[in-house]
């Protein structure tokens, strides 16, 4: 599909035939040739990179994320049947590489596991988006969950969000 983004507005257009912006009415700079976006098709990621396998436990390191009103860093690490924030604070009660063993709580809700680490079930994640900046948010339950990740992270956190059926 050929599109051009305005670059006083971001608006999209749908043709590179147009020569103004169909929000703004700025005219596209002399020169300034269309934007084209490749779409993702299924086993690849937007980069058209190939999609990395997600085995479980699926571990990703040097994640931060704020638990109430504090950020911490720690271990993102997915099962089957959810998602671990575990804080590095919380020391050797929850081991990132054990997190078979660990109990998972009661209920269908993000549940607080030590003092900042989170479990969050992934029946109750509605959306993964990814902000502007190198951040992302995991809507789930009632509450959002910034997390930001280290660049050769972030396109493993790409795969698991594919994986659960939220494509960023």
């Amino acid at each position: 599909m050929n599109v051009w983004t305005c670059r006083s507005c971001g608006y999209t257009q749908n043709s590179s035939m147009e020569s103004k912006c169909g929000k703004c009415l700025t005219t596209r700079p002399m020169g300034q040739t269309a934007t084209y976006k490749r779409e993702a098709t299924a086993g690849s990621t937007a980069a058209g990179a190939p999609a990395e396998k997600v085995a479980f436990p699926y571990l990703i390191k040097d994640v931060r994320f704020m638990s109430g009103s504090a950020w911490t860093s720690g271990f993102l690490v997915a099962k089957a049947e959810g998602v671990f924030l575990i804080s590095e604070k919380d020391g050797g009660a929850l081991d990132p590489l054990k997190v078979n063993d660990l109990p998972l709580p009661d209920g269908k809700i993000p549940a607080g596991m030590g003092s900042l680490s989170v479990w969050i079930p992934i029946e109750c994640v509605k959306k993964v988006t990814k902000s502007t900046t190198a951040g992302y948010t995991l809507e789930a339950g009632d509450g959002k969950f910034p997390l930001r990740f280290s660049v050769d992270e972030r396109p493993r956190f790409a795969a698991l969000a594919a994986y659960f059926g939220h494509p960023i």
